[in-house]
């Protein structure tokens, strides 16, 4: 799905902006058309957009589940509780705060008034609320939601945090590799040429790379900006992007990672809703939305269709990308009928693993890209020295 901002006018002539998500620009121009409104301009949101969009919703629901669970708990009725976070909310919030009452006062359920709003509130979430009210026990309900938010937010923030130095770094050697060989080298090699004396081989390959930046630098200026590009529009395709996720997935240490923070988010959410009293095929069912990984979600959806004709979740994951240590402790839950506490263990222990590979990472990262334009500018240093030094010492001195 893809993120589309709009200016349209209603039949009154007002003007209207707002947010749509669809799969084409076409859905989205029929989406506006369905709510009465007459698309003016219709522009896609970039993928950082959306990627930040999305992070900042999901911190919000987190802060709503905690805020809403502490007025219950002091006995404010779920509908008041509404109006005073209405209230207090920012402009963009308090609106669809407001909705949520509204819907709540004509009688709607408060998981009825959140399915209103998925973009902030997914279907897990919803689901979750609707078994808390109906089993009495939605307070301790959104406290738990709102601690297992808490918990995978922390994990991520920590990942992005412990990659944004290296990052930096890796961003630096790549313009410092690419200043070097523009700029720099070419000023040696009219000198270079001009010696008296055989050329090493370290000066001869570098002057070599040297001459192609100088001949096609706007080529490779031009692939470095085109080449991220391309693969954001490869990305898109559906078929290459499952491709993409599983090949992530088994990159060292960032594709075990990324399926660490994937898996503790799904067994997380498949915990919650069996401690709710969901089934475990419901459980699977609403928890194939909370995987981003495309291979990921295609494996729990399959591993759902495998446990609806009987078979059991353990069966079904195994010879999967799943840990075997995560593996034995789902059967283990299901052997002892303890599956959601096992499950919860599972998440544990991805979370854990998480934490532990993403602090490997920047050990090993930070260093490596130090060494990297260390021996880059080292070589370069080491090949304008070398014949300079041999002519030296053919002159004996």
């Amino acid at each position: 799905m893809a993120s589309f901002s709009y200016t349209a006018r209603t039949e009154a002539g007002d003007l209207r902006r707002g947010e749509v998500e669809a799969a084409t620009r076409t859905e989205a121009a029929r989406l506006i058309q369905a709510h009465g409104l007459f698309a003016v301009a219709l522009r896609r949101k970039s993928a950082l957009h959306l990627a930040r969009r999305r992070a900042a919703d999901r911190k919000y629901a987190m802060v709503f589940c905690r805020e809403l669970a502490l007025m219950l708990a002091a006995g404010l009725a779920a509908n008041e509780s509404l109006q005073l976070l209405a209230a207090d909310a920012p402009q963009k919030r308090r609106a669809m705060l407001s909705d949520m009452a509204r819907r709540m006062a004509h009688g709607a359920t408060l998981a009825e008034a959140m399915a209103q709003h998925g973009e902030v509130f997914p279907p897990t979430i919803s689901s979750l609320v609707r078994a808390g009210e109906a089993g009495g026990s939605l307070e301790p309900l959104l406290k738990r939601l709102a601690d297992k938010e808490e918990k995978s937010w922390r994990v991520r923030e920590k990942l992005q945090t412990a990659l944004v130095y290296p990052a930096l770094l890796a961003l630096a050697a790549a313009f410092a590799v690419t200043f070097i060989f523009l700029f720099v080298l070419p000023n040696f090699v009219h000198m270079l040429d001009g010696l008296a004396v055989e050329l090493p081989l370290p000066t001869r390959l570098v002057l070599g790379i040297g001459s192609l930046f100088e001949r096609h630098g706007g080529a490779v200026l031009a692939a470095l900006f085109v080449f991220p590009m391309a693969l954001r529009l490869l990305y898109r395709e559906r078929r290459l992007h499952f491709f993409a996720d599983r090949l992530l997935l088994r990159l060292p240490l960032f594709g075990r990672l990324r399926l660490d923070l994937e898996l503790m988010t799904l067994f997380d959410t498949l915990a919650v809703l069996m401690e709710s009293g969901s089934a475990l095929h419901e459980a699977l069912a609403a928890s194939e939305g909370v995987v981003q990984n495309r291979f990921l979600a295609a494996l729990v959806s399959r591993v759902r269709r495998e446990v609806e004709r009987g078979g059991t979740l353990a069966a079904a994951l195994a010879g999967s990308v799943v840990p075997p240590l995560v593996w034995e402790l789902v059967r283990a839950g299901e052997h002892t009928g303890e599956l959601a506490a096992m499950l919860e263990k599972a998440a544990d222990f991805c979370r854990f693993a998480g934490e532990m590979r993403a602090e490997r990472m920047e050990a090993m990262l930070e260093p490596l890209l130090v060494l990297f334009l260390g021996a880059v500018v080292g070589t370069v240093v080491l090949a304008v020295a070398l014949p300079l030094l041999e002519m030296i010492g053919s002159y004996g001195y």
